[in-house]
């Protein structure tokens, strides 16, 4: 077994895979290639894919892959904004739920290979036109057709690259933690996830994604009642309370530095101070307005787990700070990261002291000091600022290096 080298990773990387199980079998004859699947890449750590279980989401440290089995790690050759990196995640994320379709799978192979023609277009989705689909949100066509590509479509597509030596054999935190817990928090949630969407379209059944439980209320607000009790008997909404009481080693700095020991400094810089929860912050605040609006019991219930959520991702952030600052004896602080005008070349950090840090561009010396911290471009980190000596330390984000 290996796993993926998770300093190799960024957003809206493709990951392309395989395995020695039938269903991947099935897909490699129809494609003709030893590839079978695809993901997206929506943060360093996580990964957004389409398999037997629909689209879930996954947690890239706890994923390992076979020793005889192929792994591709693919990147955008052109340079893509954070607003169309965001725009690639949500379209991927609001499909969350929606049911695999394996026969199309297998189909979009022998259509590309000119065995079958074209159909009509069938519910469902499959992965590699997931991640094409994803791209073209944006106006980013990977491949020619997207309906029907495949993940060898992918992996040889003129708009990629291959990122190189992506492996490594010692496993990853993640999956330690697994093996800690005897839990493997992440299947459970794609289970609940699974469990209440198939209680919900037992009540209307073209429902596929999470996002069609909010619409289908909204519409029916007369089957508030069952849906929320969907809600509460899959375990979805307590989810998060479950994973709260595990892991009280992200809360408390004592804790935190015995978990992690020597690696507690890395674990802060490249995980717990650069975990992307603004998607959270972002839910809550339509499930105010949709309580707002609508009233419902469901809507509340929601505003209740996303207000939970966001607390938790403000208290992991705090005590990683806390223990940052121990181990450094420094004062580093938690700031709000906002983008730079594109025709900016460079720009003053005079006032990001006072709370707001701005996208920077950093000297190869400054970026090679904070690889040796595991940080890569692209990366959200907490590093000290040195242009203005009135700065002190801020949030910086670099997006290039001179």
């Amino acid at each position: 077994m290996y796993y993926l080298d998770t300093s190799k990773t960024q957003k809206c990387d493709i990951l392309l895979t395989t395995t020695t199980h039938f269903p991947s079998k099935v897909i490699r004859l129809g494609t003709g290639s030893d590839i079978s699947h695809a993901s997206l890449l929506v943060d360093p750590h996580v990964l957004i894919d389409s398999t037997g279980e629909g689209i879930q989401s996954r947690n890239i440290e706890r994923l390992e892959y076979e020793d005889e089995c192929s792994i591709h790690l693919m990147r955008l050759k052109e340079t893509i904004t954070d607003d169309e990196k965001m725009q690639i995640e949500n379209f991927a994320r609001e499909r969350i739920g929606q049911r695999y379709n394996t026969s199309q799978a297998f189909m979009a192979g022998l259509r590309q290979r000119g065995i079958i023609k074209n159909g009509p277009e069938e519910k469902g989705m499959f992965c590699s036109r997931l991640v094409a689909e994803a791209f073209e949100s944006v106006g980013i066509k990977l491949v020619k057709d997207s309906q029907y590509c495949t993940p060898a479509d992918l992996l040889h597509s003129p708009m990629l690259e291959e990122i190189h030596d992506i492996s490594r054999i010692v496993p990853n935190e993640g999956f330690i933690s697994v093996k800690k817990h005897g839990r493997d928090f992440d299947q459970e949630m794609r289970d609940k996830t699974n469990k209440l969407l198939e209680s919900v379209r037992k009540i209307d059944p073209k429902i596929e994604t999470l996002n069609d439980i909010d619409w289908f209320l909204i519409n029916n607000p007369e089957q508030d009642n069952a849906i929320l009790t969907a809600f509460e008997e899959s375990g979805y909404l307590t989810h998060e309370d479950e994973i709260f009481e595990a892991t009280q080693y992200l809360y408390d700095p004592t804790l935190y530095m015995a978990y992690f020991q020597g690696n507690s400094k890395h674990h802060c810089l490249t995980v717990s101070l650069v975990e992307d929860t603004s998607r959270f912050d972002v839910c809550l605040g339509g499930y105010i307005e949709y309580v707002k609006q609508y009233g419902l019991k469901t809507f509340e219930a929601l505003r209740k787990l996303y207000e939970k959520l966001v607390d938790h991702a403000q208290r992991r952030k705090l005590c990683a700070l806390t223990v940052l600052n121990t181990l450094t004896s420094s004062n580093f602080k938690l700031f709000d990261v906002e983008d730079v005008d594109e025709d900016e070349n460079e720009i003053s950090l005079s006032d990001c002291f006072n709370g707001v840090v701005v996208t920077v561009d950093i000297d190869r010396q400054q970026y090679q000091d904070l690889v040796n911290d595991g940080i890569r471009e692209g990366s959200c980190v907490c590093a000290e600022v040195t242009q203005t000596s009135s700065c002190g330390y801020g949030l910086v984000k670099i997006i290039k290096i001179k």
